[in-house]
């Protein structure tokens, strides 16, 4: 899975992975994908079906970490999560000491 920033926003984020093949047994073959999100990387309360194609733009606020995980789906149910990522602005360091040049 990979994300990418749109626009330099904090609103837009594209979310990509690879179309899973399945191989000779089509009744594993995903019919189609779910994209999750939400504030932590266990309890991702939204989500976004895709459907059948390799990537999906979320409209989320990243000001504040969000966690996103993708499955895949078919008449049988869903794939197992995907690795979550994380994606937010980077963190303020709080313990830097200013020291004047010599």
């Amino acid at each position: 899975m990979k994300l990418q920033n749109l626009f330099g926003s904090l609103f837009a984020i594209l979310v990509s992975w690879d179309i899973y093949a399945a191989g000779p047994n089509a009744g594993s073959q995903p019919t189609g994908y779910k994209v999750y999100y939400g504030d932590s990387a266990t309890t991702k309360t939204n989500v976004v079906d895709a459907g059948y194609n390799s990537s999906q733009v979320l409209d989320i606020d990243i000001s504040k970490s969000k966690f996103i995980s993708v499955k895949a789906y078919n008449s049988y149910g869903e794939s197992d999560e995907s690795v979550t990522i994380e994606v937010g602005l980077p963190k303020t360091p709080t313990n830097l000491k200013v020291k004047k040049a010599p």
